[in-house]
């Protein structure tokens, strides 16, 4: 297998495994992976990544296709620089452990070339393999892990690497040798990434889930699950176990080695989520088959009418009957591909905001619509329609403290170019997350911001958590972009020994070209980029990264 450079890999880990998906393309890492990259070998002999610097991420909410809600990890760049340098300097070993679960899903080969440090979850094949297991035996265990990344314990850690035993007894009689352990290190540039806390990891970034198929892979290693499990015909995603048996009381007795194995690194199983089930029962929900079914003309605009509202009506008994919000997904998708749009467009539109308004998961769907229909948007009828739907949208989810509608209805203002007036915020008197003050300021320096930053009180706040606080972004690129003059502020960045460098070489974390976007495809995660706003074949981009032709967040 093909190893590339440490540079190299440390900026695929930090351009792909840091920020999380669900974050909107107006953040990136792609400039701090290229500093990163540049910088390497100052960083390696930098004393603040060895030292016991402690910080605060950022959450951003975001809701769950299925259902409910999740907290994902904004983690500060100093901290995640440290654990992706670790990752780096030892992902031999880490490779070597991950693979040997012999049932994970996640693949370790490199692919520098997409700009990926490790391959990662190989989706494509999950549908298949439980497809195999289904057809081979007669009993399947689903299993899932409750509230996995959340319960993690990071001192479990060097338990999956060197045996729970074995570390206990170092802790106790070698504690030196214990703390040179990359394992340990990991451990300990975990806990600094959440000031301090052991339990759980940050949610979100693809380095979390680099831990976790370590962690397994270390539950896994125990001798009854090698033999009631590993050696079944399995698979694993994350911390969904599908197992095939033959006999009932084969899965029984895996089930249990399997809920004492994980207790064993402070894990429980979602008990309702695990089940022991005849092998003739339905792997996919109906739903998804019968969705299938519905078609939407792209042809005739008159029976695409009729179709779009039938969709929409049948997407809505989907929710209703699965208690999920995946048919909406689908049904945006659906609605997004065809391409003869032209006089059924308000129809359209009407549609993906009813959609986005009760499963608020579609709004990037309703974004991507919208951005690469511009052109139609323009429309007096239609701009002052999805003038109030983002209106709304915000003035709904600001309050509740909901990140992801939120931010994307501030990217749609940009790229529409909808002004943002005070009244729509002027019930909400707390400064906002880190990611929507960002984008905020974004607007604000392109003139679509009709009010000023200094509507909330953030220097202040600022000041309070300081540069390692959960604030880090905003009060980097307000210095950055001259957002503020507080010298406090000011002081504390250009004073940073890596954050000096980044100032001074002008490294953001803002893509403002996604405010310029012509077409964007979040499935993809690339948008094109067009000079002007007429005719241009634009720069094709991955959200996060520059290279010649994309860049990826």
């Amino acid at each position: 297998m093909r190893i590339s450079p440490r540079p190299i890999f440390l900026h695929s880990l930090i351009r792909s495994a840091y920020l999380p998906e669900e974050i909107p393309p107006a953040i990136t890492s792609k400039n701090f992976a290229e500093f990163c990259k540049n910088e390497y070998q100052h960083l390696i002999a930098d004393n603040i990544l060895r030292n016991k610097t402690v910080t605060q991420f950022d959450t951003f909410t975001a809701p769950v296709a299925a259902k409910g809600r999740r907290n994902f990890a904004l983690v500060h760049p100093l901290s995640q620089l440290r654990l992706s340098l670790l990752i780096t300097e030892h992902r031999v070993a880490i490779r070597r452990i991950i693979s040997g679960s012999g049932i994970s899903l996640y693949l370790t080969d490199e692919s520098p070339k997409d700009h990926r440090a490790f391959s990662g979850l190989h989706f494509e094949s999950w549908g298949p393999r439980r497809q195999h297991i289904y057809s081979e035996c007669h009993f399947i265990l689903k299993a899932d892990i409750s509230r996995f990344f959340h319960t993690i314990y990071t001192h479990s850690i060097p338990w999956a690497v060197l045996g729970k035993s074995k570390t206990k007894h170092m802790l106790q009689h070698d504690r030196k040798s214990l703390e040179k352990h990359w394992s340990h290190k990991l451990d300990m540039a975990l806990q600094a990434c959440q000031s301090r806390e052991t339990f759980g990891i940050p949610v979100g970034p693809d380095t979390s889930r680099i831990v976790a198929e370590i962690l397994l892979a270390g539950v896994e290693s125990d001798e009854k699950l090698v033999d009631l499990i590993v050696s079944q015909p399995s698979c694993r995603l994350v911390d969904d176990y599908t197992i095939g048996f033959n006999e009932e009381s084969s899965a029984r007795s895996a089930l249990s080695a399997l809920r004492d194995a994980l207790w064993g690194f402070n894990l429980q199983l979602n008990e309702e989520k695990t089940t022991i089930a005849s092998a003739r029962d339905p792997i996919d929900e109906r739903w998804k088959h019968e969705f299938l079914s519905l078609r939407v003309a792209d042809r005739n605009s008159k029976t695409q009418e009729s179709d779009i509202y039938r969709l929409v009506d049948m997407t809505l008994h989907f929710c209703a009957n699965a208690n999920s919000g995946q048919p909406a997904t689908f049904a945006c998708r659906r609605i997004a591909r065809l391409s003869r749009i032209e006089r059924n467009f308000g129809i359209i539109v009407d549609a993906l905001f009813r959609l986005s308004r009760e499963f608020p998961s579609c709004i990037s769907h309703v974004a991507e619509f919208l951005i690469n229909n511009q052109s139609l948007c323009d429309d007096t009828k239609i701009k002052t329609r999805i003038k109030r739907w983002v209106t709304a949208t915000i003035q709904t989810h600001l309050s509740h403290g909901h990140d992801y509608e939120v931010a994307w209805a501030l990217v749609i203002s940009g790229v529409l170019r909808i002004p943002v007036d005070k009244e729509v915020m002027e019930l909400f008197d707390r400064v906002p997350n880190s990611v929507v003050f960002a984008v905020l300021g974004m607007l604000h320096e392109r003139g679509l911001l009709l009010f000023p930053l200094s509507n909330w009180p953030w220097r202040a706040q600022f000041r309070r958590s300081g540069l390692y606080g959960e604030h880090w972004l905003p009060f980097y690129e307000a210095v950055l972009r001259n957002w503020t003059k507080d010298k406090k502020i000011v002081s504390a960045v250009k004073s940073h020994p890596i954050f000096s460098k980044m100032l001074a070489q002008r490294v953001t974390f803002l893509e403002d070209k996604i405010l310029d976007a012509a077409k964007i495809s979040v499935s993809r995660r690339v948008f094109t980029k067009s000079v002007s706003r007429k005719k241009s074949r634009g720069d094709r981009i991955s959200w996060g990264t520059v290279h010649i032709s994309a860049v990826n967040y």
